[in-house]
């Protein structure tokens, strides 16, 4: 993060104060989610349950799409209601609490998720069902921040989350690596000679093993909060009067976005492009599980490397956005986020760039055991390119938002930009499902990604910025003003 030189004899802390305690343990809290969502959703569990616990990579692709998408469309029924009344609650830190401890018995559970314990369908229940209390923690998560925090700490304490999130997954990540699935497949003079605790890796029992760990850590990201975050203060509604109120908010919504042209069709594009992004963040284990045949050890490495290259997109974002403008920015990226996954699209073990690949004939780019074919080279390199451009044009498109939404009305744009990353939360699940089963294949189950990534930049692409305006509101507004809802 880039820092604006201090004044001249005036102390650091007065330019930048450090984060109260209320704001740290507010966004500690994303410590345990991430670690559920990278460790069990992405890199590590729902790998597993894909590729051995089904046995077919395409059949258990299929059914990580049927969850995704069952799961997804239960949260878009929800999570907007729940935004626009939950800031007429009042008080929501317990909510907060419950709605995350609710992932800790069931995250518990995946223990058991192995042939002769919980079967196939158990198991995607109850992924499910962690799936959507996810996100309406989420929402509620995000709505505790205005009070958490102070105004000017909002920023630092949403980035801070974010840091932490990541970093505490790539913690975890290394720790499963050394302790469970690097002993016995490795001598190293760092590496133990057994995997810690009596863990099997024949019986994948690391791979099980990511439900109790990141059940811990959501308890452990939780205390500060329960200790040290301020809370919303009381309401003196009751519930069925705050949910009349959320319901009349969210009508406001819909009304304000009927009349920003260039707000709405930004955030129609933003709602296609997003669920694409969603989608291959979704897939990645999967796809390179299923496709590539690889590993907890290989997954937990790209894994580590991949979020490295993540948090990279942030700070390219920072330097495109001046210098192309945030619609260019946007595009750009969305582009090069097209083409990594094409790219993915054109990998197997025995062809690259949708062209045939023997070892034996082409080589291989090095000695080691590991990624030692150069179809896995592409795929680690246009992952990592998924990586730096989707983390970009999440940052691009936050500022572009704000660029469009006029003075006075920029929460309620917010809001609606919230709600857009959700609603339509099943439909890349749905796709990417249909094409796998219909074709057979976990390549071209990736297809309807790339082509909704394309549909939503061809819709980006008309939305005028507004420099592009004379003599025009730039959002598209009418000059009569609004009722701002309450956001999410």
């Amino acid at each position: 993060m880039q820092r604006a030189p201090a004044d001249l004899g005036a102390p650091a802390d007065r330019r930048h104060p450090p984060l109260s305690k209320s704001a740290v343990s507010w966004a500690f809290v994303e410590s345990g989610r991430s670690s559920y969502t990278i460790l069990i959703a992405i890199y590590i569990f729902v790998p597993y349950l894909a590729s051995v616990l089904v046995s077919d990579p395409v059949k258990g692709q299929a059914i990580i799409a049927n969850l995704g998408q069952g799961a997804g469309l239960a949260a878009a029924l929800m999570a907007p209601l729940l935004g626009t009344t939950i800031d007429h609650v009042g008080r929501r830190k317990h909510l907060l609490v419950w709605a995350s401890l609710l992932s800790v018995p069931l995250g518990a559970l995946l223990w058991l998720a192995r042939p002769g314990g919980l079967d196939i369908t158990a198991t995607a229940t109850i992924l499910a069902i962690v799936g959507v209390t996810f996100t309406l923690a989420e929402v509620v998560h995000n709505s505790l921040l205005v009070h958490a925090a102070r105004r000017d700490e909002w920023a630092r304490a949403s980035g801070l989350s974010l840091t932490l999130g990541n970093g505490a997954a790539v913690v975890l990540m290394i720790i499963v690596l050394w302790a469970f699935v690097l002993p016995g497949a490795v001598h190293l003079p760092f590496v133990p000679d057994k995997p810690l605790l009596g863990l099997n890796a024949a019986r994948h029992e690391p791979e099980r093993f990511t439900g109790p760990l990141c059940a811990v850590m959501m308890v452990l990201s939780l205390i500060p909060l329960m200790l040290f975050t301020r809370d919303a203060p009381a309401s003196s509604l009751t519930t069925r009067q705050a949910i009349r109120q959320g319901l009349a908010d969210l009508r406001g919504m819909l009304t304000l976005l009927k009349e920003a042209r260039e707000a709405r069709k930004f955030l129609i594009a933003r709602m296609i492009f997003m669920d694409a992004m969603g989608g291959v963040f979704a897939f990645t284990g999967v796809f390179a599980a299923g496709v590539l045949g690889w590993g907890p050890t290989q997954l937990l490495v790209e894994g580590i490397a991949g979020s490295v290259f993540a948090a990279v997109g942030g700070l390219v974002a920072g330097w495109l956005d001046p210098w192309l403008g945030c619609k260019r920015s946007l595009l750009f990226t969305l582009s090069g986020c097209l083409l990594c996954i094409i790219g993915e699209i054109g990998v197997g073990k025995d062809h690259i760039f949708f062209m045939a690949y023997d070892p034996a004939l082409n080589g291989r780019p090095w000695p080691l055991p590991l990624f030692n074919t150069w179809p896995e080279w592409l795929f680690i390199a246009c992952d990592f390119g998924v990586g730096v451009f989707s983390v970009s044009a999440l940052a691009s498109s936050r500022t572009f938002m704000a660029e469009l939404a006029p003075p006075g009305r920029t929460t309620a744009f917010f809001g609606l930009f919230a709600l857009s990353g959700r609603a339509t939360a099943w439909l890349a699940p749905m796709l990417v499902g249909a094409a796998t089963l219909g074709f057979h294949s976990q390549q071209m189950g990736y297809v309807p990604l790339a082509g909704l990534l394309l549909i939503g930049s061809l819709m980006l692409a008309p939305v005028r910025t507004p420099t592009e305006h004379v003599g025009a509101d730039p959002a598209g507004l009418e000059a009569a003003p609004i009722r701002e809802p309450t956001t999410v």
